[in-house]
């Protein structure tokens, strides 16, 4: 092969490998954020789908921290809700934790994500839940929501009690 094409021509699989590993990290991060957003949903975006049923019942929650206008910063939701679904180990930065996996079609919560991580669960419910299934779901009430860029994360107690140190800082913000 002549000397002078070889050298271009490593340069341009080189480039070619380059584009293609990009565009694939591109797509990825672009993957992340969509989730990320949709894991975030706000009231005006849950109340604006025209569904009066589930209107009424995200109507039930109200935010009481955070600035939905505001990326990152966590959006505190007081309310009363219940939600159906099974305790499954996940995969959190590296890490295993246990996590409340949403039975689909639940619209009485103000965000659209699959996963919740439970932040005041008793010892006794988390042995309930561990029996939990896909199959076998369990039914809980929660009474508070707070979601931020890191997820959402439910209470049993009530909002203002368990997110109360979140609050504050929105309020330093």
């Amino acid at each position: 092969m002549n000397k002078k094409i070889s050298p271009v021509l490593a340069i341009l699989i080189i480039l070619i490998v380059a584009l293609i590993i990009g565009t694939l990290f591109y797509l990825n991060i672009k993957n992340i954020n969509q989730n990320k957003l949709q894991n975030q949903m706000t009231f005006k975006q849950n109340k604006a789908n025209g569904n009066s049923e589930s209107n009424a019942l995200v109507s039930n929650w109200k935010l009481i921290s955070g600035d939905e206008s505001v990326d990152c910063m966590p959006h505190i939701y007081a309310g009363s809700g219940k939600i159906s679904g099974w305790y499954s180990l996940e995969d959190v930065y590296d890490q295993k934790q246990w996590m409340f996996r949403i039975v689909s079609g639940q619209e009485n919560i103000p965000f659209k994500g699959e996963v919740i991580s439970l932040v005041d669960v008793s010892q006794e419910l988390v042995n309930n839940l561990k029996k939990t299934t896909k199959d076998n779901p369990m039914e809980i009430t929660i009474q508070g929501i707070s979601c931020g860029c890191e997820g959402c994360s439910a209470s049993i107690a009530p909002a203002e009690k368990v997110f109360a140190n979140e609050i504050n800082n929105n309020l330093k913000k």
